[in-house]
């Protein structure tokens, strides 16, 4: 059963900012927030899911997980 839903846009900001190309982030103190939520989840124990875009959203089934992360 789904407890805790988080969706927005502006993934950027949860990534941290580096040096090396490819680098996605806008944060400078380098924490990934991503990451970090996915191992809370995993250090709790929770069934969790952290989409990207549409089509990942639309292929989730109901009561699938406990807590979704939906950044685009």
């Amino acid at each position: 059963m789904l407890k805790k839903l988080v969706m927005g846009g502006g993934r950027r900001n949860f990534l941290k900012n580096e040096s090396t190309p490819g680098s996605e982030g806008y944060r400078n103190d380098n924490r990934d927030l991503i990451q970090e939520w996915q191992q809370k989840m995993v250090a709790q124990k929770k069934t969790h899911k952290y989409v990207t875009n549409l089509t990942d959203f639309r292929n989730l089934q109901p009561n699938q997980y406990e807590h979704l992360l939906g950044i685009f």
